[in-house]
């Protein structure tokens, strides 16, 4: 009767092993094999009932050294909960793993991140090929929001007034440009927001105060559900000075 309540507990126990979306293993204090569940034989390409008493370094060789292996091994030194994030490179596998330890062993929960990261690495392509062409603009590149919270904006921006990538992004759009022009310049950024489209012609001032022409275009986009304003401008000194010898010859 012992023996059939055993059989019967264990028979529960394994089925709900087996209905969990992730992998499930549990390695004795020696970290060999007593139960792999199917998802995690799908995961390692193994066979989980030819796993049952193997070592998972001996199995898993190249792991040895790897975040994982030091987590299993802390886990099961302090006997205290722990979690770790690793790639195995033989089975181009990314791994969370939910190390769960007793005296006799640890119980560990394998899930399969894979494609997100991949999902992750593909974003940071797009991300950094966006960077590039934000970076090679001419002139200056800018985007905030309704409030003038920047969120982007390209290194040119950050040479040309002389501020740090932190100083911008906690600053309004109105601070670089000089007193005088300031209600002209919130004018058109209105514009912008209630037209869809407007530009400027002012100053661009610098932290040392040096006051650069500029030529201003912005358009009005939605991003993540909110109005934003997407500009760029073009310093204009040259065009400034030559039609300021045009319009001293014109006069002689």
């Amino acid at each position: 009767e012992l023996s059939r309540k055993v059989e019967e507990k264990t028979s529960e126990l394994t089925e709900i092993f087996e209905r969990v979306t992730d992998g499930f293993i549990a390695l004795d204090k020696n970290f060999c094999y007593t139960y792999m569940n199917k998802k995690a034989g799908r995961l390692t390409h193994r066979d989980p009932a030819s796993m049952i008493g193997k070592n998972v370094w001996e199995e898993f060789p190249d792991a040895v050294g790897s975040s994982t292996y030091e987590a299993f091994n802390k886990a099961m030194k302090e006997q205290q909960y722990v979690s770790n994030t690793d790639h195995y490179a033989p089975l181009d596998l990314w791994q969370e793993n939910f190390i769960y330890p007793s005296p006799n062993g640890l119980s560990i929960f394998i899930r399969d991140i894979t494609e997100r990261k991949r999902s992750e690495k593909e974003i940071n392509k797009v991300k950094d090929l966006a960077d590039k062409l934000i970076d090679s603009l001419p002139g200056v590149f800018y985007f905030y929001d309704a409030d003038g919270k920047f969120i982007r904006w390209n290194k040119q921006f950050e040479e040309v007034t002389g501020y740090s990538t932190s100083e911008i992004a906690s600053m309004h759009p109105i601070e670089f440009f000089p007193e005088e022009e300031k209600s002209y310049i919130a004018e058109r950024i209105e514009g912008v927001f209630q037209k869809g489209v407007n530009d400027a012609d002012a100053h661009f001032l610098t932290k040392t105060g040096e006051k650069i022409p500029y030529y201003f275009k912005a358009v009005l986009i939605n991003y993540e559900g909110g109005p934003c304003l997407l500009g760029n401008g073009i310093d204009i000194t040259e065009r400034k000075k030559a039609e300021t010898e045009l319009k001293a010859s014109e006069q002689k």
